[in-house]
């Protein structure tokens, strides 16, 4: 398969040091890095990423080809550029599954020490049974190096599978993922402390956003700590049996109970229910701005199906400020991320619909939930690629983003995918600048 790069459709200004530019001297084929599925270096569309202190970028990759169900770690260069002196060969390939079973790599995070620390889904997980699911954590050195530093755990649940992690200042790391606790599945978050050879689980916490008695799913998408050590937990929750799903936030405690100041039972759900739609809602980031206001973002499906992003600020006890609707394209969007920045505006990635294919998109939001226009071409960084079928639209969705520190300049990193008609998908990854 061949990967054609003919246009950018860039709406923002031309000079690499404005806010909101594409930054022309990132990237293997500048502006941008792309990979694709099935290559015979063996990985697939990238799950996560994360930055390091350098200015380095490690994704969390699905393998393909020869280790296909197995996870795979990268690195790209803080230019753009692939690192080949990552791991081995330039890449970390993960197996926690006997035999043909699939190991998922879900989240990687840089420890307060450089080590990377990473989640991943186990199937058939020993010596559990083969239809068993388990959550895997290990410790890597910061080049991928790899040790004797893995642990599995296996709750109560029938599967668990891991979705998302943070790391606090102590070095312990909160992880949270879904219970299947069939019929009914629930969010599963565990504290892990790493004693210098293993990992131990410390707590425990199952989070229900269902009524007693009511058999329906809760899934978790995202973590975030504030500053207090608290822990924000957002996802979405089946309301009823028509599928109505509403976004879902928690506030925990340290001890990982419930913080009951939130929302007075430490839950709240959201109920975006756009006129038209079938009511599917699903929060997929969440943070804190510079005053300590809770933002979370995600999409909810409107008119004739179209898809709008969403974002609403709430207080600390969950009082909601503002909660605002964006369209932004004729056929919808999508919002991802949410970067909250020394100025007191909140980024946003994600991707744009019409007419002439899907972008994907960065923005900023002012403090009242607007799109701040002054960013990129009118409010938003627009990048897509020509796609592989001549003549077909570009489908490109922005579905990572994280802040990079580099060179004395802080940008924001895109990882995004674009779909191929035969069904295999490339993803690659931009930047954008944001200050000097």
């Amino acid at each position: 398969m061949k990967y054609v790069i003919a246009s950018l459709a860039l709406f923002a200004n031309s000079q690499a040091s404005a806010a909101g530019a594409i930054d022309f001297s990132f990237g293997a084929t500048p502006p941008f890095s792309h990979f694709y599925d099935q290559t015979t270096d063996g990985f697939g569309k990238a799950r996560y990423m994360a930055t390091q202190a350098d200015g380095k970028i490690v994704f969390a990759t699905a393998g393909a080809a020869s280790i296909a169900g197995k996870g795979v770690l990268i690195r790209l260069n803080a230019n753009g550029t692939r690192d080949w002196s990552f791991g081995q060969n330039g890449r970390v390939v993960l197996s926690y599954a006997t035999g043909a079973s699939e190991t998922t790599t879900n989240a990687v995070a840089v420890a307060g020490d450089g080590a990377l620390v990473v989640l991943s889904t186990a199937k058939a997980c020993a010596p559990l049974p083969a239809l068993r699911t388990c959550v895997t954590l290990e410790r890597l050195g910061k080049d991928g190096q790899r040790g004797p530093y893995t642990s599995t755990i296996h709750g109560e649940a029938i599967a668990e599978h891991g979705v998302d992690l943070v790391i606090e200042p102590n070095g312990d790391v909160v992880t949270v993922g879904a219970g299947d606790f069939s019929p009914s599945s629930d969010w599963v978050v565990r504290r892990w402390r790493f004693n210098g050879t293993t990992w131990q689980a410390l707590l425990t916490s199952r989070i229900d956003f269902t009524a007693s008695g009511v058999s329906r799913p809760d899934h978790p998408t995202a973590i975030a700590r504030v500053g207090t050590g608290k822990l924000l937990i957002c996802g979405w929750t089946l309301f009823d049996a028509q599928e109505d799903l509403d976004f879902a936030v928690a506030q925990l405690k340290p001890d990982l109970t419930l913080d009951t100041s939130f929302s007075n039972d430490g839950k709240l759900t959201v109920a975006v229910d756009l006129p038209g739609s079938n009511r599917m809602d699903a929060c997929e980031s969440i943070a804190t701005d510079a005053t300590g206001r809770i933002w979370v973002g995600g999409t909810a499906q409107g008119e004739n199906g179209y898809d709008n992003s969403v974002v609403a600020a709430y207080t600390t006890t969950g009082t909601q400020v503002f909660r605002k609707v964006h369209p932004i394209a004729g056929f919808g969007s999508a919002l991802t991320e949410l970067l909250p920045t020394r100025d007191g505006t909140v980024l946003f990635a994600g991707s744009m619909f019409s007419s002439t294919g899907t972008a994907a998109i960065v923005g900023r939001f002012l403090s009242n939930g607007d799109i701040d226009s002054t960013f990129g071409g009118n409010g938003l960084v627009s990048f897509n690629r020509t796609p592989f079928v001549p003549g077909a639209l570009p489908f490109d969705w922005g579905s990572f983003a994280r802040w990079q520190v580099s060179g004395g300049r802080t940008r924001v990193v895109v990882a995004g995918r674009q779909l191929h008609f035969s069904g295999d998908e490339a993803w690659g990854v931009f930047r954008t600048e944001v200050f000097p």
